[in-house]
């Protein structure tokens, strides 16, 4: 089966990962830009792949000022958490990429991110060897999903 995704712009896809449900494909975005200082992913896109025959709908995700190293969708995938050298980790809606929190503990580099297999927990680890650990993420999923 092949999928073509229509996007709005030429870009290159340096990570490309599904939701566990399978209904969500996430696709870290490098625009096609000379300048060596942009050649890093600062977007995503989630692609809703629920529709079986399409059309599939595309929401991007913007707002880090520096490259994102990764991400990880919530057990359901409703949401999705963004991991970035800008020292920050962002939670997203995915139907409306509407950023709804930003968590700035960290003192280095983002490089990566996961939640736990109930959705409960998320933890982040840093260029510094530094981990963060936000548990209770069950309880911000259920009211920012409205």
């Amino acid at each position: 089966v092949k999928l073509c995704v229509p996007l709005t712009q030429p870009t290159t896809h340096h990570c490309v990962a599904f939701s566990r449900d399978g209904l969500c494909l996430g696709m870290l975005n490098t625009p096609p830009d000379t300048d060596p200082n942009r050649l890093h992913p600062r977007s995503m896109t989630v692609v809703d792949l629920s529709s079986r025959t399409g059309p599939y709908s595309l929401v991007e995700l913007s707002g880090h000022s520096r490259r994102i190293h990764g991400f990880s969708f919530s057990p359901r995938g409703q949401f999705v958490a963004t991991a970035s050298t800008d020292q920050t980790v962002r939670l997203w809606r995915t139907r409306d990429g509407v950023c709804v929190e930003t968590f700035m503990e960290h003192d280095a580099a983002v490089e990566h991110i996961v939640f736990s297999g109930n959705g409960d927990v998320l933890a982040s680890g840093a260029a510094d060897g530094s981990v963060r650990i936000r548990k209770g993420m069950q309880e911000r999923l259920r009211r920012w999903s409205s």
